[in-house]
């Protein structure tokens, strides 16, 4: 998972919040995204990099997207470091649902 600045651009309008539930089959198997971002930066937490054929991509994460909430935490105010421990924690023992904006930024 990468650290970022803040976006540069955005190329649509915001989209209402959206939810998606990963699940990973195997223990060693990532979540299928990367994250930029995070309160340090004065922004939130957004998708970087989504691999192709993922979980992640069928289910419609975008690069650019803001994710919003994580099962029960809400991401507006966490640090890189706090969303990726949230979600590796999570991940490895339940199903992880994301509430995400689905909201275009390049960097």
């Amino acid at each position: 998972l990468f650290k970022g600045t803040a976006p540069a651009q955005m190329q649509e309008a915001p989209d209402e919040i959206r939810q998606v539930t990963l699940k990973r089959s195997k223990s060693h198997e990532g979540l299928g995204f990367s994250i930029r971002g995070g309160s340090e930066h004065g922004v939130g937490i957004y998708v970087s990099l989504v691999e192709p054929g993922s979980s992640a991509e069928r289910e419609g994460l975008r690069v650019g997207d803001q994710i919003m909430q994580v099962n029960n935490m809400v991401f507006d105010r966490v640090t890189h470091g706090e969303a990726v421990k949230v979600m590796c924690d999570l991940c490895l023992s339940q199903n992880l649902n994301l509430y995400f904006v689905g909201c275009t930024y390049f960097w």
